[in-house]
């Protein structure tokens, strides 16, 4: 061929990529605007925000009732098929719609309104021609679903993670041995040896004795206001880093990682993870850009922490087995540093979010809720309590901020079914013949668990007393911490460490909102966003 003619042909293949990019950048830059305000009804969002007074049931409704009015361009609730088994009903929704509405930060009224619409707490997103995504917020089918041994994580979907981390981890790894060995060897005998789970206790002790002490008795003094979650976050950040990888954290430390980690998780997971046009078009986006340089600043920062371990005299590291101690051991089954690495800024995402979280969302509706509050507050000084009745008490009020503002709300369980699954229906204590087909992709949010009025009367108000006489489907309905094999491992810990805080805060401290926030999905975990506390000494103490 001559050389004019290899030239036209290699110019025409580039302008068929070029227009292909432009194709698929227009259509993934419309399915992914700004915000989820848009999509559906910005009155209507606006007013869920003011008031959370959505519904729907669980008991044995048929999908052909279900017929609301849908949007333009909306897939139709499908009507059940003649067999004794049909499938969830699809979202009124179009897919463009879906996608804003999912991975928005108002994802959490999102599903609760798509709950609402179909009448059922389990559902589809995204209608035919476009992959399903389930929507089961079931609690029956949920758990049915994670105690299954046949249940996976999404490849495509951890293989971005992994990007952020810089190698695969234990904590995410899909269907390899390997790795589920060495986070059974490795990572949950550090959480069950006494001896280790004492020292990161007092340790956290400690931290929390230091931050009451100088900090809170600072903003009660002065009335300076300050953030519940940057405060909680920044304290079990430095803490954590102490105790488990022996490394002496700042507050520029957690500021700068969490900026980076909320900047890579959205572009990378809920952007290029769920758009299957994406990763085709993404350097095109500036956002994702910085979400690489993100991923690179969190990984120099795990390397730092592994550097900063292994210059230190032996006498001068811990005698218990920190986390940081059997990751580092070259005896350690790592093909190299790399992997240490992704190992170590995973633990920190995982080890310190959750706590946190639940901490400041608690001291948020204490300060919403006065009169509960200083119930509490009388009990645990001791006042008209036994021991055994305020330690009761302040577990109630745990539960309660768990379940109305749960840390995990909605983009933290994404798996696929080995097998099919029926959907319960609670009311009746029997099955539906509705079905989560095998080999489907299922996204469990607790909101929907939290949230579902056939469990949780009035679920939308803070009532700690349900906790007094909860039945089995109230307390089943709390899986913060997942289930069997996918159970966090560190659960007990945080369980005590939040106790710990939260009794010492709430029996010296009252709290006033001056600031009201709001509570939303961040890309990462949800909580308060944006609220501002004033700290008082309670009156009994003055």
């Amino acid at each position: 061929m001559p050389r004019t003619g290899k030239v036209v042909t290699t110019l025409t293949i580039l302008a068929r990529r070029v227009a292909l990019l432009c194709l698929f950048y227009a259509i993934d830059a419309k399915a992914f605007a700004p915000c989820y305000h848009g999509g559906i009804n910005a009155a209507a969002c606006l007013q869920r925000k003011k008031n959370h007074s959505l519904s729907f049931s669980i008991s044995n409704t048929d999908s052909s009732k279900s017929k609301e009015s849908t949007t333009e361009n909306a897939d139709e609730l499908r009507p059940p098929p003649k067999s004794s088994h049909f499938r969830p009903p699809i979202a009124p929704v179009s897919f463009g719609q879906a996608l804003k509405g999912i991975n928005g930060k108002e994802s959490m009224h999102f599903l609760l309104e798509m709950a609402e619409k179909t009448k059922s707490d389990t559902f589809q997103l995204f209608g035919k021609p476009f992959p399903k995504l389930y929507i089961v917020g079931n609690v029956h089918t949920a758990r049915d679903i994670l105690l299954e041994k046949s249940t996976s994580k999404v490849p495509h979907i951890y293989k971005t993670y992994d990007k952020i981390m810089g190698k695969r981890t234990m904590l995410t790894t899909v269907d390899n041995e390997d790795f589920k060995k060495m986070k059974d060897s490795l990572i949950k005998p550090v959480f069950h040896q006494s001896a280790v789970v004492k020292s990161m206790n007092r340790n956290f002790e400690e931290y929390a004795k230091d931050w009451v002490d100088n900090k809170l008795e600072t903003f009660s003094e002065t009335g300076q206001l300050f953030d519940p979650t940057e405060e909680m976050g920044c304290l079990f950040f430095c803490s954590y880093l102490d105790s488990a990888f022996e490394f002496n954290a700042t507050d520029e430390d957690y500021c700068n990682f969490t900026r980076n980690f909320e900047t890579a998780l959205p572009e990378l997971i809920y952007k290029r993870g769920i758009s299957p046009l994406r990763k085709y078009h993404d350097f095109m986006y500036p956002k994702t850009r910085e979400a690489f340089k993100s991923c690179k600043a969190l990984q120099a920062y795990g390397e730092e922490i592994l550097r900063s371990y292994r210059k230190k005299k032996v006498e001068d590291r811990s005698e218990t087995a920190t986390l940081i101690k059997v990751i580092a051991d070259e005896k350690a089954p790592f093909k190299n540093d790399k992997y240490r690495v992704a190992q170590i800024v995973d633990l920190i995402v995982a080890s310190h979010v959750t706590t946190a979280r639940h901490v400041s969302s608690t001291m948020v509706l204490m300060a919403k809720h006065p009169d509960v509050a200083s119930k509490l507050q009388k009990e645990l000084a001791g006042t008209n309590s036994t021991p055994r009745s305020h330690q009761s008490n302040l577990g109630n009020m745990m539960k309660e901020s768990y379940r109305l503002c749960p840390p995990g709300a909605t983009l933290t369980s994404l798996h696929t079914t080995g097998r099919d699954f029926h959907v319960y229906d609670a009311l009746n204590k029997s099955k539906l013949g509705m079905i989560v087909p095998k080999g489907s992709t299922v996204l469990i949010p607790n909101i929907l668990m939290c949230r579902n009025p056939g469990i949780f009367p009035n679920p939308d108000v803070f009532v700690p007393e349900r906790w007094t006489n909860a039945n089995k489907d109230m307390e089943d309905s709390l899986l913060v911490f997942s289930l069997g094999n996918r159970r966090c491992p560190g659960q007990s810990l945080a369980s005590v460490q939040t106790s710990f805080i939260l009794e010492m805060i709430l029996s010296r401290y009252s709290f006033e909102i001056e600031k009201e926030g709001y509570f939303q999905f961040n890309g990462l975990i949800s909580g308060f966003s944006g609220t501002r506390l004033c700290a008082k000494k309670a009156i009994n103490l003055l």
